[in-house]
């Protein structure tokens, strides 16, 4: 009840309470697995990982093999957190190890497949990926396991966002949240927002996306939760930006600098913080500031990332760099990234690239036409859209074409105005 209230002292009192009086084993392992969880929910991910580990030990010693699957699992989401995939699948196989030993404990098998499946999302198997979700989701749905069920459907919703393919990615986010709201899981329910927030945005609908992100940010602050106020503060920024909110942007940027100076900016979370802080720079025109926040998203993507996470980094620098009239440099990472999504099934960054590419090779007398045909994307993406039209007005400008890049500048800036993109209707201008 206190950490759901956002007290978190209260919270570390009970739980020191709880562990004061627990004397016999299956206490001991309730109360070290609510301090594993904690120690996650907080940020202190070494804490949680060691906890976790003495649990599974202590678990197996003592036969009780559902609380050895629960540490294991848990270890498996500390690790996560942490980027350090790799040993987040180590964990996950030592529930596998229990699991393959007690068919009673079926229900834990779902978690584990559910967990496994965002592990393998952000190593970028798509493919592994997609089945285990299809293969864990159905028994969910049979058994009744709801909460599953909602973590399945958004880690199937990412990858589908991740394609492009933003209407499917959009119908999967909506079943999920309304799992999570009916169980009244605020924690999930902020972050679900987000990725909301997120793909109403790609649906033209800026207001919607909006109100998504502000809900999560409340919900985020009232939970005090360092990482769900970061992911949704960074989104809520964005929002921001988007809809041309100079002043609410600019307050909330304030509060997500003390959350930086205070250490609460690591992992994957730290780098979607930078890379947003660095675009709203960007979009303000201090270069120089957004170059310096896309530096400390690369240094912390770099430390065990996600392999999509440093391609959004690397993107970022790219599109500085064109800015930076640095166009050569630009071209040679943009192969990079392109290759890197190409392997990872990263579709819509991929078109992002390609985007940006042909604007760069047209500035260097390099191409005279698009190539690729991204029309499915473009058609459910509308900053996609956008993006694209830049790079045409952009390149029929290089070509010496006034009256094409007018006719560009034109469509682009009607649909800016259309959607209510302040941010790409100010660019059109």
């Amino acid at each position: 009840v206190a950490y759901g209230s956002g007290d978190l002292d209260d919270g570390d009192f009970a739980l020191g309470q709880a562990a004061s009086h627990a004397e016999e084993s299956l206490s001991c392992l309730e109360t070290g697995y609510a301090c594993a969880r904690h120690h996650t929910r907080a940020g202190r991910y070494t804490e949680a990982v060691q906890v976790c580990r003495r649990g599974l030990r202590e678990a197996r010693e003592h036969g009780l093999m559902d609380y050895a699957v629960l540490f294991s699992i848990q270890g498996a989401r500390a690790a996560r957190r942490s980027g350090d995939l790799e040993s987040a699948l180590a964990w996950l196989a030592e529930a596998d190890i229990v699991l393959g030993s007690s068919p009673a404990l079926g229900d834990l098998a779902v978690r584990t497949g559910w967990t496994r499946s965002a592990v393998l999302v952000d190593l970028g198997r798509s493919v592994e990926a997609e089945e285990q979700i299809h293969r864990v989701l159905d028994f969910a749905t049979r058994s009744g396991t709801e909460n599953a069920e909602g973590g399945l459907r958004t880690n199937l919703s990412v990858l589908f966002y991740r394609r492009g393919a933003i209407d499917s990615a959009a119908r999967e986010l909506e079943q999920a949240l309304a799992i999570f709201e009916s169980l009244g899981m605020r924690e999930q329910v902020g972050l679900l927002l987000t990725n909301l927030a997120t793909i109403r945005l790609h649906q033209g609908s800026v207001q919607l996306g909006r109100a998504a992100a502000e809900k999560s940010w409340r919900i985020a602050r009232s939970l005090a939760d360092p990482n769900t106020q970061i992911v949704a503060g960074a989104e809520l920024l964005c929002m921001f930006r988007s809809t041309g909110s100079t002043e609410a942007g600019s307050a909330l940027l304030a509060e997500l600098t003390e959350l930086n100076k205070a250490g609460l900016a690591i992992g994957e979370a730290g780098v979607l913080l930078h890379l947003e802080i660095a675009r709203w720079h960007q979009g303000q025109g201090n270069l120089a500031i957004a170059w310096n926040h896309m530096g400390q998203a690369t240094r912390l993507a770099s430390n065990q990332s996600p392999e999509w996470l440093k391609l959004e980094a690397s993107f970022l620098r790219v599109q500085l760099m064109f800015e930076r009239s640095q166009i050569t440099e630009s071209r040679e990472l943009l192969d990079s990234i392109k290759n890197g999504c190409s392997r990872q099934g990263l579709l819509l960054l991929q078109s992002r690239a390609e985007a940006l590419s042909y604007a760069v090779d047209c500035s260097m007398g390099l191409s005279s036409s698009p190539g690729t045909n991204w029309s499915e994307l473009t058609a459910q993406s509308v900053p996609l859209r956008l993006e694209w039209l830049q790079a045409q007005m952009l390149g029929a400008e290089a070509r010496g074409e006034p009256t094409d890049a007018q006719g560009y500048r034109r469509k682009l800036r009607e649909a800016a105005n259309k959607f209510g993109f302040a941010d790409w209707s100010a660019r059109a201008n």
